[in-house]
């Protein structure tokens, strides 16, 4: 049986001192969904991502993607229909300019770590958040932003321990 991935809030941005739904992201009319790489040993898996109708088959991502890798925050994608009207990703038409972050607070890191105060600091850095759970936080940000976040997920890792990537 597959398994199906949904995030459970919008993408969310720094507006009115705190973080709210992100204005682009609240433009998603569309959910399409990207197949995760499967070893074939187990499940499929499948994350789900909010998206803006372009045009029939073109819509432009509108949701960090937290589990699938090669797509970012703005990217225009093209899909094809599956079952029960699912969109699937069928392939990028149009790279955006974030940059995709992808941070792990496990359950080694420093009790004084909470995904609230981090994803605070980023979205008030200009970052886009999206919250896929307590322990997992996804971040786009634009591309001249992507040294000080860096050097902000260096020193949270360094002091708490929490793990961090940068992906495309």
């Amino acid at each position: 049986m597959p398994i199906f991935r949904r995030h459970s809030s919008y993408t969310g941005e720094w507006s009115g001192g705190r973080i709210q739904p992100s204005s682009l992201a609240s433009q998603a009319d569309s959910e399409v969904w990207l197949a995760l790489p499967n070893d074939n040993e187990g499940e499929q898996v499948w994350e789900a991502l909010n998206a803006q109708t372009i045009d029939t088959d073109l819509l432009e991502l509108r949701a960090v993607p937290a589990l699938a890798y090669g797509v970012r925050f703005g990217d225009r994608v093209s899909v094809v229909g599956a079952g029960d009207n699912a969109l699937v990703v069928d392939a990028i038409r149009e790279r955006s300019s974030f940059v995709t972050f992808r941070i792990w607070i496990g359950e080694d890191v420093a009790p004084s770590l909470t995904w609230r105060p981090l994803a605070e600091a980023l979205a008030q850095l200009g970052c886009l958040v999206d919250v896929y759970s307590t322990r997992l936080i996804a971040v786009a940000c634009a591309e001249p932003d992507v040294g000080t976040v860096r050097a902000v997920l260096e020193a949270q890792a360094d002091a708490s321990g929490l793990v961090w990537e940068q992906s495309a």
